[in-house]
């Protein structure tokens, strides 16, 4: 088995976005620290987020997550179906799976709502369609040896992920290095996605992560994705494109086509660089 790459902490220059600037009456600092975040990293952490009902929302995510195996099979994923407990992208009896567990929720009433919210306040064009995981994972001694979630990136707009305890194991990879994010009480964060780098022409950028494992302690984390319409169509924004910065993704006429290529190119990682440029 190969070992996993290592990563390094992340320094201080990553801007951590604070909502309640960037809704006051002179925005301007807290949007170039939105730019710039978006622009180098792909990714952000959101303070006062007036998202105030975190800890309930933590208590029952861990207390599901942490509920003998014969009480969550109960809410089991049926087959053609992503919501419920189970594990993600099951494809072949050859792929090898992520090491942890999933729960995959159209909804959860008052978070969902107040994180749907935060979405629109950061980029207001998702109007569409929003999807909950809870993401569990284990402990394992060898934690070298295994891989919580594969790296990837994401496929919708934007994603926000809360991280329920403190156990580091998020990595994004920033100039071809793997960069560990430090877990930040009480804050979001918040990460771009291929639409949102296809919308922009690619100057904000969809970031690479992952998650690792800790050899002693459980990690848990919900993640909310926005996604446009299924009928929406997909390509630069005509503002972001011009002579010296021509358009680099082909136009789709239809977001749904987009994830069905995705679908069915999830068998072969090394296509994930093909499909941004799709």
């Amino acid at each position: 088995l190969n070992k996993l790459s290592c990563a390094s902490n992340i320094d201080q220059t990553v801007p951590i976005i604070d909502l309640q600037n960037l809704l006051s009456s002179e925005p301007e600092l807290e949007l170039q620290k939105l730019h710039s975040a978006c622009k180098e990293w792909g990714f952000f952490p959101v303070v006062n987020h007036g998202v105030d009902n975190l800890e309930s929302v933590k208590s029952e995510i861990a207390n599901f997550l942490n509920l003998p195996m014969n009480a969550k099979n109960k809410y089991g994923q049926k087959q053609g179906d992503d919501e419920g407990f189970g594990s993600r992208f099951v494809l072949s009896e050859e792929q090898k799976l992520d090491w942890g567990d999933f729960f995959y929720m159209e909804t959860i009433e008052s978070y969902s709502s107040l994180v749907s919210k935060l979405a629109m306040t950061l980029f207001e064009m998702m109007d569409g369609m929003q999807a909950m995981r809870m993401n569990y994972y284990p402990p394992c001694p060898r934690p070298d040896l295994v891989i919580g979630l594969n790296a990837h990136s994401d496929f919708g707009g934007l994603t926000i992920l809360l991280q329920l305890n403190e156990v580091e194991g998020l990595e994004i990879r920033n100039k071809g290095e793997w960069v560990s994010v430090k877990p930040l009480a009480n804050a979001f964060v918040v990460n771009v996605g291929d639409v949102m780098q296809k919308l922009t022409n690619g100057i904000y950028h969809s970031v690479e992560h992952r998650a690792t494992i800790n050899s002693r302690k459980e990690r848990l984390s919900v993640s909310t994705f926005h996604y446009p319409k299924l009928e929406t169509e997909i390509g630069p924004l005509p503002s972001m494109i011009t002579p010296k910065t021509p358009s680099l993704f082909r136009r789709i006429e239809r977001y749904e086509l987009f994830l069905r290529k995705y679908y069915a190119r999830k068998i072969n990682p090394r296509l994930h660089e093909d499909r941004k440029r799709v």
